[in-house]
């Protein structure tokens, strides 16, 4: 999310393009701890994203890395033209919704 924000401000289209394949591993990364619904589930290690009262909500599902998570798809999606990814974040998205 902070690399489309920095394309936005910058057009360093470069910079961009550079780090497709560290970003798509960090994709690749998460894809074990996906449940059915496309949500991580059970991520290994200590997830902390901010104080808020949300993360009384962490296990299985920690309910602000979800949210950082379907926001990131989308992201990515856009910046590389990955409709997949953008669809992917989008079902994410809706899945974590209809948990609330």
């Amino acid at each position: 999310m902070q690399l489309e924000d920095y394309l936005a401000r910058s057009g360093d289209r470069q910079l961009v393009d550079d780090l497709r394949a560290r970003l798509l591993k960090v994709f690749d990364y998460f894809r074990p701890f996906q449940n059915a619904d496309g949500l991580l589930h059970d991520l290994k290690g200590w997830v902390f994203v901010e104080w808020s009262k949300s993360n009384e909500y962490v296990q299985p599902l920690n309910y602000p890395t979800n949210m950082l998570y379907a926001a990131s798809l989308a992201a990515a999606g856009r910046l590389y033209n990955l409709p997949q990814m953008v669809e992917q974040g989008r079902l994410c998205a809706n899945s974590f919704a209809n948990r609330l």
